[in-house]
This record gives C-alpha cells, sequence and structure tokens, in this order.
C-alpha cells in the first residue's frame, strides 16, 4: 500500500470534513427527495408512468458512470477540483429542472436530473481527499461520516420531500437543490485543502463508454423487469447488451496501459471478497428498504398496520437519527479493533432483524425497533467496508475502487428489489394477503443476509497490507 498523505491542521481537516459530508448528503438528498413530487409532475408534464420514471433512472444511470469517470479526473486534475466542478454541475441541473417544472416540459426536468446525477462521484472522491490530507488515526472516523450520508439521506429524502411540497410546492423540491449545489461548491473552494495531480495520466474514453454501456443496459434491464417481469423481451434484452459489454470492457482494461479502473486490484484479496459482501447486503438491505413504508402502510383489514403515508415516512426519521449518531463509535470501533468486525456485526444484526420483522410483519413496535437496529448494522458494516478498501488500495486508486463498491452496491439493490417484489407478486397472485408477500420478501432478504454474513467471515483480518 502506497500512502503520501500530507496531512493537515485538525481546524483545517475538520472544516473539510463537514464540507464534504454536505456536498455527501446533499447528492444523497437529491437521489429521492424527488419520490414525492413525481405525481404532481406526471400531471403538470402530462407524461406516462415510464417518462416519469425517467427522472430517476436517468440520476442513478449518469450517477453509476460518474464514479468511476470522477475518480480518474481527480487524479489528472486533483480531487478537490473537480468536487468542485461536480456541485457546481448539481446546482446548475438542479436549476434547470427548477425551469423545467415551472415550464411544464419532462424533457428539461430529464436534462436537469441528467446533469444533477454526475454528483454522485463526490462520494469516492471525498474517501480519496481524506485518505490524502487527513491524519491515520482520523481516517477511519472521517469515511465513517462521509459513508453515512448515504443512508441519513435516504431515510429523510422522502418526508423532507413531502413536507417541501405540501409548504412551498413542487418546484422547490430542485430550486433548494440549487441553493445547496452552489453552496456546497463556495464551500468545497474555500474550506477544503487543495489535492495534489497527476498530470499524466490519461483519460480512459473507451474503457468509461463500455463500462457506461453495460452499466447502462444492467440498471435498464432489471428496471425493465420490475414492471413486465424476469423473462420479458426488452428486459432480457438489456441484460444481454450489458453482459456482452461489461465481458468486453473487463480484457480491454486488462490490456490499455492506463485503465479506467484497474480490474486486478477489484479481482485481488479484501477487494473482491469485500464486493461480494456488498453486492448482498445491497441485496437484502436496499432491496427491501423501499418495502417498510409499503409494510406499514398496508390497510388493517388485509392484516397491516394501517399507518398514514406521510407516519410511515416518519418511521424512517428515527433511523437515519441513530445511524448518524452512532457513526463516529463505529469509526473509533474500526480503527481501533479491525473493521472486519463491524461488517460481521452487522451482516449478523441484519440477518436478524430482517427475520423479525418477516416474523411479525403487522406489530408496528418490532418493526421500528428492529429498523433502527437494522439501521445501526447497515451504518456499521457499509462504513466498515469504505475503510477496509481505502486501507488496503494504493492511495491513488482510493476513489475509483470506493466508486466501484458503490455501483456494486446499486447493482444489488436493484436486483434485490426485483426479488423483493418478485415474492410479494407469488404470494398474492397464489392467493396470499399482501402483508404476507411482503413478509416473505424480508424474509428473503433474510436469507440474503445471511449470505453476506457468511462471506464476510472470508474477509482477511489484516487491515493495512496491500490488496
Amino acid at each position: 500500500m502506497t500512502s503520501t498523505a500530507t496531512g493537515v491542521g485538525p481546524r483545517t481537516h475538520t472544516n473539510a470534513i463537514r464540507c464534504l459530508v454536505a456536498c455527501a448528503l446533499g447528492s444523497a438528498l437529491g437521489q429521492t427527495m424527488v419520490v414525492p413530487a413525481l405525481p404532481s409532475i406526471q400531471e403538470r408534464t402530462s407524461a406516462t408512468e415510464t417518462g416519469v420514471a425517467a427522472i430517476m433512472t436517468w440520476f442513478l444511470l449518469v450517477g453509476a458512470v460518474s464514479m468511476p469517470v470522477s475518480a480518474r479526473l481527480g487524479r489528472k486534475y486533483g480531487d478537490r477540483r473537480v468536487v468542485l466542478v461536480l456541485m457546481t454541475l448539481y446546482g446548475l441541473g438542479s436549476l434547470v429542472a427548477t425551469l423545467g417544472i415551472m415550464a411544464g416540459s419532462l424533457l428539461t426536468i430529464v436534462v436537469g436530473r441528467v446533469i444533477q446525477g454526475v454528483s454522485a462521484g463526490v462520494i469516492p472522491l471525498s474517501f480519496a481527499i481524506i485518505r490524502k490530507t487527513a491524519e491515520p488515526s482520523r481516517v477511519g472516523a472521517s469515511i465513517v461520516m462521509v459513508s453515512s450520508m448515504l443512508a441519513l439521506g435516504g431515510a429523510i429524502s422522502l418526508p423532507i420531500g413531502g413536507v417541501v411540497i405540501d409548504h412551498l410546492g413542487v418546484s422547490w423540491i430542485f430550486a433548494l437543490s440549487v441553493l445547496t449545489g452552489f453552496g456546497s461548491a463556495f464551500a468545497v473552494a474555500v474550506l477544503v485543502p487543495p489535492s495534489a495531480r497527476e498530470p499524466d495520466v490519461r483519460l480512459d474514453i473507451p474503457g468509461a463508454l463500455l463500462l457506461g454501456i453495460g452499466l447502462a443496459a444492467l440498471l435498464l434491464g432489471l428496471a425493465h423487469t420490475a414492471v413486465a417481469g424476469w423473462f420479458a423481451p426488452t428486459g432480457g434484452g438489456l441484460v444481454l447488451i450489458s453482459v456482452v459489454a461489461l465481458v468486453a470492457w473487463v480484457p480491454y482494461e486488462l490490456r490499455v496501459v492506463s485503465p479506467l479502473v484497474n480490474v486486478r486490484t477489484l479481482a485481488h484479496g479484501v477487494v473482491l471478497r469485500t464486493n461480494v459482501v456488498t453486492f448482498f447486503i445491497g441485496s437484502a438491505v436496499f432491496g427491501t428498504f423501499f418495502l417498510l413504508p409499503l409494510l406499514l402502510q398496508i390497510p388493517v383489514e388485509n392484516g397491516g398496520a394501517g399507518l398514514s403515508a406521510t407516519e410511515a415516512a416518519l418511521v424512517a426519521v428515527p433511523v437515519a437519527v441513530v445511524n448518524f449518531a452512532v457513526s463516529p463509535v463505529l469509526g473509533r470501533m474500526g480503527t481501533r479493533r479491525n473493521f472486519r468486525l463491524p461488517v460481521i456485526l452487522g451482516c449478523v444484526l441484519g440477518t436478524l432483524t430482517l427475520g423479525l420483522i418477516a416474523a411479525a410483519p403487522a406489530n408496528v413496535p418490532v418493526i421500528v425497533t428492529a429498523a433502527l437496529i437494522w439501521g445501526v448494522a447497515f451504518a456499521g458494516g457499509m462504513a466498515a467496508i469504505s475503510n477496509l478498501l481505502v486501507q488496503v488500495v494504493d492511495e491513488r486508486q482510493t476513489a475509483e475502487v470506493a466508486g466501484m463498491n458503490i455501483i456494486i452496491r446499486n447493482v444489488g439493490a436493484a436486483v434485490g428489489t426485483q426479488v423483493a417484489a418478485t415474492m410479494m407478486d407469488v404470494v398474492i397472485s397464489n392467493g396470499g394477503l399482501p402483508i404476507r408477500g411482503a413478509a416473505a420478501a424480508f424474509g428473503a432478504a433474510a436469507v440474503i443476509c445471511l449470505a453476506a454474513t457468511a462471506a464476510a467471515w472470508f474477509i482477511p483480518k489484516a487491515t493495512t497490507q496491500d490488496a
């Protein structure tokens, strides 16, 4: 492992971390805060269901490609400079989307979302900045703080979106992001120290195109199967295109002198095993996260809790608060012991809590308690995974390896979402109540999380060696 961390003063480091945390939270909120506004946007633009779904789909697709490309650009031009550009583009995209809502133009909104989506590259670049500038004793806890923003943003985005729509109007969903985007860019320029550059690094454009086609086809294909089923021709065809593109991408990256992603690093030791665990966690946790509010809203006459949409969304808030509160503790645990331990504990607790929800799908206190533990387990596991990867790869590869890990988690989430939806459909189509379908979906997630637990045992205990 190569390290060239310069170290900065404690005050400078603290201010930089606060800034990077704000950038990560803004990007996470931008991903899903728009969800409560989709019905209103559909009405204003007279869009079809497929058309309005593009508002979410293109953000995710651009974000997936942005992470490895941003990592490469960070090496060539400096991580801080690229973060500054990404947050400026996030603010610009938010402005375009706001104008689109005001004009009732779906195309303009989608263009704005495409521009917004590049902000996903902020997360891996933040890890690289921390790695290069922080004192070794502070790296672990700092990465945990930034990583926890993904879960926090996902948990609070829906309630915040609902409040904004009810009290300010639909256009403010994006208008607020204009302020946070440009504000974060200004903060980066002022508070984050300059990053070293590697002018000789080449931009792997063919590799980026192949990876982009592969990821776009895969995510679009999985999204299509959620509507038309696993064996729909369109979904299957897109997945096939994805397989061809990704299979071609791997040998190309192995041959090229300056690859977009070092495939040999991804296939080596700790990195490979950690990414396998990440896929399972993404499938289990993200795959069922969208089910939690739906489960709580199932009517009482159908065996559910019968909560309103607002009440169900608010259940996620304490989960997010506890998640954020325990992040520093988890960082210290991993630094003092080994980040492998929080990964294993997180998987074990995730298995137990998901199984508990499956066993008592109508008991609100049980669900809330399980979700709180589940949130802590997820925060600990994912933050520890980020630190494991950071500790075992060359400093120059921090952003690209972290970015690929997030992509793998998102692919796992897409697969898990489809698995959960399929479990519910099978139960309901055979005459079962929706509450039983949801219980089956959480039960399947518990089994997947158990697989993650088994895989986590194979991650080596060493934390400061080459991958």
